[in-house]
């Protein structure tokens, strides 16, 4: 079941950052990174082992968005049902406002299209990212 479905999603109002984290700030970060990489490698595994389609990625994407959630974020899209609702392909530019849309945008999309990038080189070259690009069949 994906998280993103249409028309929207909003986190929920019950995600609150733990005891620990309100007492000290800086410690939301280490959560954060420790989830988004367990998530990365794993993905890395699946995509070694062949494993990896557009439901895992879709999968490890919103391990991302509870990431994001677990460490007091709150991600809000709207205008999910025109990615189901438009017949064929459809370029998606993210603008790089941070690194989360990379990870945020399959797991709205891919639930209902084919996700492909296009992507700097050296992130194919890259031994974490490297095996989901090729698995991906991202332009390089």
């Amino acid at each position: 079941m994906f998280l993103l479905t249409p028309p929207s999603y909003h986190s929920p109002d019950d995600t609150h950052p733990s005891l620990l984290q309100r007492l000290v700030p800086w410690s939301t970060r280490l959560p954060f990174y420790a989830r988004t990489i367990r998530s990365l490698l794993k993905g890395r595994r699946q995509a070694l082992q062949g494993k990896f389609c557009q439901e895992v990625f879709a999968g490890r994407a919103e391990d991302i968005l509870h990431a994001v959630e677990k460490a007091g974020g709150k991600v809000h899209m709207t205008g999910l049902e025109h990615i189901a609702d438009t017949p064929g392909p459809v370029v998606f530019a993210g603008n790089h406002m941070s690194m989360l849309e990379i990870f945020l945008l399959p797991a709205a999309i891919s639930p209902h299209k084919p996700v492909g990038f296009v992507v700097k080189e050296s992130l194919g070259r890259n031994w974490l990212m490297g095996p989901v690009v090729e698995a991906q069949q991202a332009i390089q």
